[in-house]
């Protein structure tokens, strides 16, 4: 509370004055407990909650809690005051200088930790709310800016306050991580939804490891700076921890993903027995189960011991589950039912633990193998045969280069497998392995005469086809007279085809090679073209039949621009951009001047239709006097009717008069000149002139109506 006395008085005057001393003096003893309270309360509290926000939320109410004390402290008046205290109060003002000094003090440091401590904000509240992934790629901009407080703060650069909010960061970090990965709920994501999580999680936790040790370094090789000499179990121990459990359930998962590659589609391909490969799996699916059951917290040092356990035992039912899937192998092999699948099974059983047994077993089934190759390979000639006509082509694939695509694909069935089986010895020791060979050559010559048969055909007439398409003109009219790109769809047809032959290795005839490599320059054009004309449809198909009128030697100028491309330009020609762009221009100065035109004509059609809305005689002027009460004679109802006349009148006219500058702008814009009587605009004046005389006439025809029930009303 502030004394009410005159300080601006000379400081003899205020000494010699008793009462003005003694409310100063009662002022300042009354001040002290105040701030010693201040100072005492915020000196017993702690930041309150978890992560490094309530950090920044502590020093926000510190420094509001000494602020608001501070800066009444720091007003003229009061600094008035205590210079006149202590020139007058020494011993009451020393006192209190050692208190104010205090909270000065106090004040200075928390708003100071505020200000540097808000740079970080943006990265706590990443932690807070981000992703892994997003806190990853962030965690490198933290302690950056977490060396920056600490090099430059005047006071957040002890270990006493720079420690517990490492450690809160740490904290956070772990939260985050441990709140993603659940034991309880990862593993019912996909198995490599789940590794992908867990691997994300990990990184986060080892990068901030890694990069604090990076900047640490980076501030040991500076040698200015005072070093990181921090507890590292405080930072590191509970984050180490829980990356390391993760490494043990990605560990887990990767098993589960091995597992279940082995027993794919492949092996039920080639065995047929889904059901006992479904057994197998269903085992495979328990293996996480004693994981998401475990009664206790994985990521808690504490229960290390019961973690080691439970991976102990996982361990044991892996090598269980690879000892069925070894028994498996032999009763997948007596009934083949896929070469290429079969061989690739025996090629993933390799990556087994029991690779011997896996090695012998191929010997012993490769015969079965190459038997189930000579069937798949009369199983292709006889599709050959029986399609080589009428062949399914994939969608948008060209016929010629479809056909031949279909040929190799129908081929690739075999050539894969024989690829495989190429790269064991026994293919070519083995009499079985020999006839396979033979009749795997036999259909593949027979196949490729089929392709080059069908590329013979095109490449002997596609020249001459795309010559005669090239010499249309770029803009043609169609059968009702509208102006149309005059590009020949079955060009296109020769781009595709030209380029899927390419693909597929085949040499591409010069002129549909050049059509090609012009084929981005073609739907350039073809694109600005129909851009343009689709611009020019909707600028000139909607004009009413008065503006087409008006308008008429703008349009005959937008023709004018058309008669290149439709008499001169062809595909070959060398000015079709400059064409497209001249017309593009054109009609792009067309739209700017109807838009100029439509405005101006839009406020007229405003002023026009509103006309009819007004009142020349308001009924409800003569009711309103009527229902209150009040008898109007003859002389009084005609005031009140000529008076209501007359101000709608006074309006019309002046709405009216707006009407004659935007005509003149009109004008303007289509004939150059703003005389307001151009002859070239008789008809649109005349076109106005009478959409104003029907608003007239509707006008008077309304007004008569109002006075006929005016009257019939006076008469009741």
């Amino acid at each position: 509370e502030l004394p009410s006395v005159d300080l601006e008085r000379p400081i003899e005057e205020i000494a010699a004055d008793n009462t003005t001393l003694t409310k100063l003096e009662a002022a300042l003893e009354s001040w002290i407990p105040v701030i010693a309270s201040v100072v005492d309360e915020q000196a017993g509290k702690v930041a309150d909650g978890k992560g490094p926000m309530a950090e920044i939320e502590f020093w926000r109410e510190r420094a509001t809690a000494f602020g608001s004390v501070f800066e009444q402290l720091s007003s003229p008046y009061v600094r008035k005051m205590m210079s006149v205290m202590e020139a007058l109060l020494e011993n009451t003002y020393s006192q209190f200088k050692h208190y104010y000094s205090d909270i000065s003090k106090l004040y200075t440091e928390a708003r100071d930790n505020v200000r540097f401590l808000a740079t970080l904000e943006r990265h706590f509240k990443t932690l807070q709310h981000g992703s892994l992934t997003t806190i990853s790629d962030s965690m490198g901009s933290l302690l950056n800016a977490i060396r920056m407080v600490w090099v430059i703060s005047r006071h957040f650069n002890t270990d006493e306050k720079m420690v517990p909010l490492m450690e809160r960061i740490a904290d956070q970090i772990s939260d985050r991580v441990t709140a993603t990965v659940n034991v309880r709920t990862i593993f019912k994501l996909p198995i490599k939804e789940a590794v992908r999580v867990m691997e994300e999680a990990r990184n986060v936790l080892d990068k901030w490891q890694s990069t604090y040790f990076s900047v640490r370094a980076k501030i040991e090789e500076s040698g200015r700076d005072q070093r990181w000499e921090w507890d590292r179990r405080r930072l590191f121990d509970r984050t180490s921890y829980i990356s390391a459990r993760c490494g043990d359930l990605i560990k887990a998962a990767g098993v589960v993903q091995d597992f279940y590659n082995i027993l794919g589609p492949e092996l039920k391909a080639v065995s047929g027995d889904v059901e006992r490969i479904n057994d197998v799996i269903g085992r495979v699916d328990k293996l996480v189960h004693p994981l998401e059951s475990v009664p206790f917290d994985v990521f808690d040092r504490r229960f290390q011991a019961s973690w080691e356990a439970v991976m102990h035992r996982l361990d044991l039912d892996v090598q269980e589950i690879e000892d069925m899937t070894k028994s498996f192998i032999d009763a997948s092999f007596k009934k083949l039912r896929s070469a290429e699948g079969a061989f690739k099974v025996l090629v993933h059983f390799k990556e087994i633990k029991s690779r011997d047994s896996i090695e012998r077993l191929m010997l012993e089934k490769f015969s079965d193998i190459v038997k189930r190759l000579m069937v798949e390979i009369e199983q292709v000639r006889s599709i050959f045969e029986d399609r080589k006509d009428d062949p399914p082509i994939s969608r948008n694939m060209p016929p010629v280069a479809g056909a031949i695509q279909w040929s190799r694909l129908l081929f690739k069935r075999v050539k894969s497998v024989m690829l495989l089986l190429n790269t064991h010895d026994a293919m070519k020791s083995t009499e079985e392995g020999s006839i396979a060979t033979k009749n795997y050559i036999a259909l593949g010559r027979e196949m490729r005469a089929y392709e080059q048969d069908l590329y013979n055909g095109w490449s002997a007439e596609v020249d001459e086809r795309a010559l005669q398409m090239l010499k249309r003109h770029v803009l043609e009219r169609d059968q009702d007279g509208k102006v149309v790109v005059g590009f020949d769809p079955q060009l296109s047809e020769i781009v595709a085809e030209s380029l899927q032959l390419d693909r597929l290795g085949l040499t591409v005839p010069q002129t549909a090679l050049n059509v090609s490599l012009q084929d981005s320059k073609f739907k350039l054009y073809v694109s600005g073209l129909e851009d343009s004309l689709a611009a020019y449809a909707a600028a000139t198909e909607t004009l009413d039949s008065e503006i087409q009128i008006l308008v008429s030697a703008k349009l005959a100028d937008l023709q004018e621009l058309l008669k290149p491309g439709l008499e001169a330009l062809n595909w070959n020609s060398l000015g079709i951009q400059d064409f497209v762009r001249t017309l593009r221009q054109g009609v792009s100065g067309f739209e700017a001047f109807m838009q100029g035109v439509n405005k101006s004509v839009q406020s007229i059609e405003k002023i026009v239709s509103g006309m009819s809305d007004f009142k020349l005689l308001d009924p409800k002027v003569v009711t309103a006097k009527m229902n209150s009460g009040e008898q109007l004679d003859l002389s009084e109802f005609q005031e009140t009717v000529e008076r209501t006349r007359q101000e709608s009148v006074d309006l019309l006219v002046e709405r009216y008069n707006q009407i004659t500058p935007l005509l003149i702008k009109v004008e303007e814009l289509v004939v150059g000149t703003s005389t307001g009587r151009a002859v070239v605009m008789r008809p649109y004046y005349e076109y106005w002139e009478r959409r104003i005389f029907s608003a007239l006439v509707q006008l008077v025809l309304q007004a008569m109506a109002d006075l006929m029930k005016l009257l019939c009303l006076s008469k009741e």
